[in-house]
């Protein structure tokens, strides 16, 4: 264990100072992708089934997610018998709820395309230290020049390495996102259907 921490701190060390936000980003990411990944799923799981909607009709909103029972009391709270109206107000309870469900969604993505930026600053920054380097001792004195040079390959791998798998997550928390608000939006319009069937009953 002792030498695996030795090896990070030597590897974190030869990157330069560019590796501090680097990690900084990558924890941030991560953090963020794991939270909606599980919230996501939580949500799927404490769903009611698209089959099982009309226990709502009977007063079974314990047995739904947050969403749907936000969405189902504002709906028994304000549809009148303006059809116009009631469709309006099935729209905006569930663009509330997509707002919600796309919380942080795109920070993903957004530090997904930091990392490889700070990567290419590291690169810059070890470049121009291994060009220094050149000037003060020419280009015999290899272990001055390999100083900038390690710099430079070191932040660049950093950077892919925390965008590319970043990348992935943010897409599988897109892909889940729209999956969400096209369940809400079956759910808005079995609401609506339910409701017509019933007033016309």
């Amino acid at each position: 264990m002792a030498e695996l921490w030795t090896g990070l701190c030597d590897f974190l060390r030869a990157g330069g100072p560019v590796m501090i936000p680097l990690g900084m980003v990558s924890l941030a990411l991560w953090w963020i992708a794991l939270w909606k990944i599980f919230e996501l799923e939580r949500i799927q799981r404490e769903e009611l089934p698209l089959e099982q909607y009309g226990a709502l009709q009977g007063g079974a909103e314990s047995q739904c997610s947050a969403w749907q029972e936000t969405i189902l009391k504002g709906w028994r709270k304000g549809k009148s018998e303006n059809p116009k109206r009631n469709r309006r107000l099935l729209e905006t309870l569930r663009q509330i709820e997509e707002r919600k469900a796309e919380r942080l969604s795109s920070t993903v993505y957004v530090l997904a395309a930091i990392a490889p930026l700070l990567g290419l600053f590291g690169t810059v920054s070890g470049m121009i230290e291994t060009f220094q380097a050149i000037t003060l001792f020419g280009t015999g004195n290899a272990r001055a020049m390999a100083g900038g040079i390690s710099a430079a390959l070191i932040t660049t791998q950093t950077g892919l390495v925390v965008a590319v798998p970043g990348l992935l997550a943010a897409n599988m928390i897109q892909r889940r996102t729209r999956d969400l608000r096209e369940r809400m939006e079956r759910f808005c319009l079995r609401l609506a259907r339910d409701s017509f069937s019933v007033e016309t009953a």
